[in-house]
């Protein structure tokens, strides 16, 4: 027997800002970009740029931040042309 679907709707602006991830901040005062592509380096979590720290100088230098999406676009916008890098 098959079970009724249920419809699941959402906000997409609800969605950027309930999402959070982590951002570096170089010892330079500047937001950590992805060597390979200029992005602004964003991290799923403290443990993701943890584990990017050991294999970055400029990383392990750099305090985190936890900011809500919809932030960290706005920051790429300004710092990156719009790019950012999701590690």
């Amino acid at each position: 027997m098959n079970s009724p679907v249920e419809e699941f709707t959402y906000d997409l602006t609800d969605l950027n800002n309930s999402l959070s991830f982590i951002v570096a901040i170089s010892s330079k005062n500047s937001y950590v970009k992805y060597h390979k592509n200029g992005a602004l380096a964003v991290f799923t979590s403290v443990d993701s740029f943890n584990s990017y720290m050991e294999q970055s100088k400029v990383l392990q230098g750099s305090k985190t931040i936890e900011l809500p999406f919809k932030e960290i676009k706005e920051i790429a916008n300004q710092e990156t042309e719009g790019l950012y890098q999701i590690l």
